[in-house]
């Protein structure tokens, strides 16, 4: 009798259930879904969606017109497929483990793989080798992720985030199982809370963005073969940097690299679409400082201290060989002779900004300086054939004049002195203006390694500044003979000696 009854219910649900199948094509000969439905039409059963190549795209299954169960997403090429996505639904919401599968060649980046798995799903690559390897494992309550797991090519774990209402755990290892990063996120605006390991390379500075997960297309897969060290880094609930945590670094093999206590680091990381945004090199160091040798040997000792605006080695630091020897600095000495550096370069800076100054006021006639010829004009042509271009600031705007001189041999023994004494074509492209507004450490370098060159700059600078000065004492006197003399001149230093020499007599 029960059979019976289990015969007759088998037979109504077969026959409830209504086959569905649409086409790619009017001939009806490319199959684009297949798929079954209740009395109420609604998807019931196993569906397949597939590809204009007669690849299955899509395996799902439906109840009542809701996912559940098993379904796979597949990578397809030339009418064959192969696993992509496979995972579990529950009442339309993913539910359990979702794994991403993708197929790697000998040698292939890792960005590849990515641009691959991601965006291509028709990739020739996928095809071309047969060793699957998972890519990313998720894990799902209801529709909402709760954990995420990334791997490396070789099938050992990348990086994974485990999710919560309060915080994202974060854990990241190389290619060699080795820990780069590890530690907690805020959950509503991902800053980095509590204590943290980070992944440095050998300047100090973080992975570079290339080296994150989704890095340009010419990167290759380089992530972190730069990364020589991790630090222990400590933050409040707020995200803030803790000043009182001395923070210690360790080579990759385990050993103890340095110690010091921090008041700022370059920026502070987040979780971002990229993966993480790893903090920025430490920026102030304050107390004792040591380093150490892989072997445990003592490297460099001394002290940071807050100095002059800001925190600078001081006093005597100890620098050790890998035997043990010791050499001595003092940076109290070092750092005053910094200091008389960068007031050099100051004043080059400044005697650059008086020479341009000046050599504008030559030619502003509202400082009745009279080398214009004629009415000034801002469009050139035949009447006012210029012999110089001029931009004068007035009236808070920059205002370009075209010159006619009166002298024109005089102004133009000028510009040739102006242009050799400030190694220019303008005031923009000035070799000496460029290295004047150096940063203070490629300043310091340049220094360093052509003092004679500088302390040069700085007298030419001078001599401008004082030429500059005497054409204005000759814009009324008599230069005919000057002129002369300057045409038969050989050199620069023949020029300036004529005009400094030079006796104003008025016209």
């Amino acid at each position: 009798m029960k059979l019976l009854i289990l015969f007759i219910f088998s037979t109504l649900v077969c026959f409830s259930q209504k086959p569905v199948k649409t086409y790619y094509d009017y001939q009806r000969t490319q199959p684009d879904e297949v798929y079954f439905v209740n009395a109420r039409g609604q998807k019931n059963g196993l569906y397949i969606k597939y590809d204009g190549e007669g690849a299955k795209a899509l395996e799902a299954n439906f109840v009542n017109g809701l996912l559940n169960g098993p379904s796979k997403e597949n990578y397809r090429n030339k009418g064959a497929e192969k696993v992509k996505i496979a995972g579990n639904y529950l009442n339309d919401k993913k539910n359990g483990l979702f794994t991403t599968y993708t197929y790697v060649k000998y040698n292939q980046s890792y960005y590849e793989i990515m641009n691959n798995m991601y965006f291509n799903d028709k990739a020739d690559d996928i095809f071309n080798t047969g060793l699957k390897v998972k890519a990313r494992d998720e894990y799902y309550t209801n529709g909402v992720m709760s954990k995420e797991i990334q791997y490396h090519k070789n099938g050992k774990i990348y990086y994974s985030t485990t999710i919560d209402k309060t915080d994202i755990k974060f854990i990241c290892y190389n290619e060699k199982g080795i820990l780069l990063a590890k530690g907690n996120f805020n959950n509503v605006d991902g800053t980095m809370i509590g204590s943290w390991v980070i992944p440095r390379e050998e300047n100090g500075e973080a992975p570079t963005s290339k080296n994150l997960p989704y890095g340009e297309p010419n990167s290759s897969y380089k992530k972190y073969e730069n990364v020589v060290y991790v630090q222990n880094l400590k933050f409040s609930s707020n995200g803030i940097l803790d000043t009182n945590f001395v923070s210690k670094s360790y080579y990759l093999s385990g050993k103890l690299k340095d110690s010091v206590k921090l008041t700022a680091i370059n920026f502070t990381g987040s979780l971002n679409g990229n993966g993480v945004n790893y903090c920025g090199a430490n920026l102030n160091m304050y107390g004792p400082y040591r380093s150490y040798y892989e072997t445990g040997q003592l490297k460099t000792a001394g002290e940071y201290a807050f100095k002059k605006m800001s925190y600078q080695k001081v006093g005597v630091w100890k620098n050790y060989d890998v035997d043990g020897k010791i050499s001595v600095v003092d940076y109290d000495s070092l750092f005053l002779e910094r200091e008389k550096i960068l007031n050099q370069r100051d004043k080059l800076n400044a005697l650059c900004d008086s020479a341009y100054v000046g050599y504008q006021r030559l030619f502003n006639r509202k400082l009745g300086v009279g080398l214009y010829q004629g009415a000034k004009t801002t469009s050139m042509n035949g009447q006012y054939g210029a012999d110089e271009t001029v931009s004068i600031e007035e009236n808070g705007q920059y205002n370009t004049y075209y010159i006619k001189y009166k002298k024109p041999i005089l102004y133009k023994s000028f510009k040739e002195i102006r242009n050799y004494l400030l190694e220019m074509t303008d005031y923009v492209g000035s070799k000496v203006f460029k290295i004047a507004v150096l940063d203070d450490h490629n300043f310091i370098e340049f220094h360093a390694k052509n003092t004679d060159r500088f302390n040069t700059m700085n007298t030419n600078v001078e001599k401008c500044n004082v030429i500059i000065q005497k054409m204005k004492e000759l814009h009324d006197s008599k230069t005919n003979d000057l002129e002369k003399a300057l045409e038969v001149s050989k050199t620069i230093d023949e020029k300036i000696t004529l005009i400094n020499n030079y006796q104003s007599i008025k016209e």
